[in-house]
């Protein structure tokens, strides 16, 4: 169920932008925008997570063992 979500919100923010800006783009210029705002979106996951892992291993990469409680 929570793949289903997640596509559906994928989804959601896709067709709220074609609705959006229908008027003032072609369907090639909406889907072109579309890619390049998901693929900046997961570039911009990607280095949080990067900086996250970082932080957490106080920047000493190689084996990662988190211990929240320990």
């Amino acid at each position: 169920m929570s793949w289903l979500f997640t596509l559906l919100i994928i989804f959601q923010i896709g067709l709220g932008y074609y609705n959006a800006f229908r008027a003032n783009y072609s369907k090639l210029g909406i889907a072109y925008r579309v890619v390049l705002f998901y693929g900046l979106l997961f570039l911009e996951i990607l280095i949080l997570l990067f900086i996250a892992i970082g932080y957490v291993t106080h920047w000493k990469y190689g084996e990662i063992s988190l211990t929240p409680f320990g």
